[in-house]
């Protein structure tokens, strides 16, 4: 199992949650929520279990300029062309999570609606 995460309910693996994802930001989150409740119980313990890898990965990002922090706002220097594969449909999840985000007054409701705490 890849990065030691337990599987959540069933059918709830981070590759299937990916696949779940609407292509944009016209999905409202209450609604994609609401339309699939397995797949956001699953989502605070598995984003918990990632915290390690993901400060290495920011550590090692902004050490090799891969990563930079303008104005407040973490930017990837990455061009998405070069990303493939499982990397490109994480690049993709999270950027309709930040976008789902930006457009809520309150980021803290986003959080709220997916379970977890930030």
């Amino acid at each position: 199992m890849a990065h030691g995460l337990r599987p959540g309910p069933a059918g709830s693996s981070p590759a299937h949650t990916r696949r779940a994802l609407p292509t944009s930001t016209r999905t409202h989150l209450t609604n994609w929520v609401a339309e699939h409740p397995a797949l956001v119980a699953g989502l605070a313990p598995r984003g918990a279990s990632l915290a390690p890898a993901v400060r290495e990965g920011l550590r090692f990002g902004l050490r090799h300029q891969m990563l930079a922090i303008e104005q407040g706002c973490l930017k990837g220097t990455l061009a998405r062309s070069r990303a493939g594969g499982e990397l490109a449909d994480l690049i993709k999840a999270a950027s309709l999570i930040g976008r789902w985000t930006a457009k809520s007054e309150n980021p803290s409701t986003v959080f709220a609606l997916l379970g977890v705490r930030p």
